[in-house]
């Protein structure tokens, strides 16, 4: 992809040369040859026909959009940088668009809210079953998956009820 760019910069900077008196430099890669913006319709059309003789489905154009931020949520991107790629001003646009639509996203964001429910790794790796009491699911973090013990010198906290 990143040699069909440098290519295409070429063209451009041809057409620039070609037309200079006439070019409208918008510093643009797809543009018409003589500098102005292309038209949605024609962009469009272009990838349809790709498409077409590639003997792919057919889709929007905008649907590339979705997929690309899909397949970076299921690389496990965090949110806030897939929302700034996509150039949205909030996460929660991403997050309303994105992960209610991506059952593997949503599946690990109840996987992280299950651990927080799950019994704690025991201190001891040696006890088989430890007793697991309300404080001591309380003294626990969720770290990728993998709970981890709180480093807390008040073994005997207790949770806190949150009206």
């Amino acid at each position: 992809m990143l040699e069909s760019l440098k290519e295409r910069k070429k063209e451009v900077d041809e057409q620039k040369a070609q037309n200079a008196s006439s070019y409208q430099d918008n510093d643009l890669i797809c543009c018409n040859s003589d500098g102005t913006p292309r038209k949605i319709i024609t962009v469009e059309h272009g990838f349809k026909r790709l498409l077409k003789e590639n003997g792919l489905s057919d889709m929007r154009l905008h649907d590339l959009r979705h997929t690309y931020a899909t397949q970076l949520l299921v690389l496990n991107v965090d949110l806030k940088s897939i929302s700034q790629t996509l150039g949205h001003t909030s996460i929660k646009t991403t997050a309303d668009i994105y992960i209610s639509k991506n059952n593997e996203a949503a599946s690990r964001v109840a996987t992280a809210i299950e651990s927080l429910f799950s019994p704690p790794i025991p201190q001891d790796t040696t006890e088989s079953s430890p007793d697991i009491t309300e404080s001591s699911i309380g003294n626990r973090n969720s770290t990728d998956g993998k709970i981890l013990p709180f480093k807390d010198e008040d073994e005997n906290k207790s949770m806190k009820k949150v009206p």
